[in-house]
């Protein structure tokens, strides 16, 4: 009997062929991208996690790049989490619903705002510094390491009325400018120090701007419109920085001329928290859909990590840019990504 295939039959074999391979390229083409984004790349190490207190809505370094200090809202308190054993060392309690946390590397103390009080408190001791009353109302906080000065908006319901300067080191009010009446969103990330210290830019979602100071006279310079709602910025390489509004679409900026020279979405809605790393070239961001690591390239943004871990509230990167951290819940969350530099 003639056992060789007939013609037909052997299209037939070759398509069902094809059909399965092209099946099997898509299920594993699938499979990296869920594990890549989701979980562990092989070789890496397990994501660390520690209990720190609810709402853990600020994370910040301080100088020595090993402790991290942490502002958990809704449990009125601090958590100084040693970044190597990823245990907390001490915890600075009963403050008042503090959510934002600013350090310096000109000094080992650090501010902490709540909704009653500024702070600034050693990190040696624990012992509050500085406690006051008069810049309630806290809407954002940004440093300048060289000039050893705090910059902060101060209001009420989202509204900043005063920029201030204060002296790192003792919280003496240097000067004040009166704002008028800016719409500008409830969080830390809402200014930036960019062109080495020279400019301040902040976030004005009353008429889709960015105002921008000097921080040698806190007047202003210049007021950039962007169009929609940004509610962050952050500084990045050269003297660019980047915006992002409430549609999650973030902007790339030149300083100089106020052109947006790079623009991506990367969620529906604004992030709770963005952040750079060191050499800027890295952008953190953490909102309800996880968590979100961009590429900054001259003139082009990149996605070039995610995973997805609900609702998040604060994010940074470690100084050396090779780990993320994230807080969620009550927890913080420490993991290893990987990036095509």
């Amino acid at each position: 009997m003639d056992s060789s295939f007939h013609p037909d039959e052997k299209v037939r074999i070759l398509k069902v062929i094809s059909t399965v391979m092209k099946f099997l390229a898509l299920a594993l083409s699938s499979a990296t991208i869920l594990l890549s984004a989701s979980m562990p790349a092989e070789g890496l190490p397990q994501p660390s996690t520690v209990q720190v207190g609810s709402e853990p809505t600020a994370i910040q370094f301080l100088p020595d790049g090993v402790t991290a200090v942490v502002a958990n809202r809704s449990s009125n308190s601090v958590a100084l989490v040693n970044y190597r054993s990823f245990r907390v060392a001490t915890y600075v309690r009963d403050l008042e619903s503090p959510f934002a946390v600013q350090t310096c590397t000109c000094s080992r103390n650090y501010y902490v705002a709540g909704s009653k009080f500024l702070y600034l408190i050693s990190s040696r001791s624990g012992k509050i510094l500085f406690k006051s009353q008069k810049l309630m109302g806290v809407l954002s906080m940004a440093s300048d390491p060289l000039k050893r000065v705090i910059y902060l908006t101060t209001g009420a319901f989202g509204y900043a009325t005063i920029l201030t300067a204060l002296n790192f080191d003792t919280g003496h009010i240097i000067r004040q400018v009166d704002l008028g009446n800016t719409l500008t969103p409830f969080g830390p990330e809402n200014l930036a120090l960019v062109d080495q210290g020279k400019l301040l830019v902040m976030a004005n979602s009353q008429d889709g701007s960015l105002d921008v100071f000097s921080t040698k006279s806190s007047e202003l310079v210049r007021t950039i419109h962007v169009g929609g709602y940004p509610s962050e910025v952050t500084g990045i390489y050269s003297s660019n920085f980047v915006a992002v509004d409430a549609s999650g679409v973030l902007k790339e900026i030149d300083t100089l001329n106020g052109a947006v020279v790079a623009q991506l979405r990367v969620s529906d809605i604004s992030p709770n928290a963005i952040t750079s790393s060191k050499d800027g070239t890295l952008l953190a961001l953490a909102g309800q859909n996880g968590v979100t690591v961009v590429k900054v390239n001259p003139r082009s943004l990149n996605v070039v990590w995610h995973v997805s871990s609900g609702e998040t509230f604060s994010v940074s990167l470690d100084p050396n840019s090779r780990q993320i951290i994230y807080g969620i819940g009550s927890k913080l969350i420490r993991r290893q990504f990987l990036t095509k530099h």
